[in-house]
């Protein structure tokens, strides 16, 4: 069986192979500190998925850099602050602050710059791959919290004194991604 067809078939549910799809992110702080497992863990657990690369017409508005210490902006216009090189950064001053905060939507830039990637260059990268392959974007749950704080968006979350998040009774599946973040 391809990677591609245990993606297809998990997203259908009927994988009964006993191995999800895997797709390892390491931010390039893991390689830094830890080159070697890095490499190892890549060979032994290989991606079933991929991220198409994307060359743009129009280059995204973006500052800095995101893994870089100092400051980055995102193609959104999130201001990001990075005390350590090799992870992103923390939003201190989101776009979308105080209590009125969605009435500042037009302080947020729609990055249009997107919409100009080359398809062509995409569906070569495709053609011929035993993978399942998506297109890079921001899930919108991190878009979301990146430009109102996530500490905000999601005041479900609780940060327990050992330093792991949980959820109250009740609370929203899609705050685990904003815990990610959040702290």
């Amino acid at each position: 069986m391809t990677s591609r067809q245990l993606v297809w078939d998990t997203l259908e549910g009927c994988n009964h192979t006993g191995r999800v799809p895997r797709q390892i992110w390491f931010l390039p702080w893991a390689g830094f500190h830890y080159p070697r497992q890095a490499l190892q863990l890549r060979r032994d657990f290989p991606d079933d998925i991929l991220a198409a690369p994307v060359c743009y017409g129009d280059a995204p508005r973006t500052v800095g850099n995101p893994y870089a210490a100092g400051y980055y902006i995102d193609e959104w216009g999130c201001r990001f602050e990075n005390i350590q090189p090799g992870v992103i950064g923390e939003v201190k001053a989101p776009i979308l602050a105080g209590e009125d905060g969605w009435q500042q939507a037009g302080r947020v830039h729609l990055p249009v710059e997107w919409l100009t990637f080359d398809r062509d260059a995409v569906n070569a990268f495709c053609a011929g791959k035993d993978r399942f392959i998506t297109a890079g974007a921001c899930p919108t749950y991190l878009c979301n919290a990146f430009m109102a704080c996530a500490r905000r968006i999601a005041p479900e979350v609780v940060r327990e004194s050992t330093g792991k998040y949980h959820l109250p009774a009740g609370g929203r599946r899609e705050s685990i991604g904003y815990a990610l973040i959040a702290g």
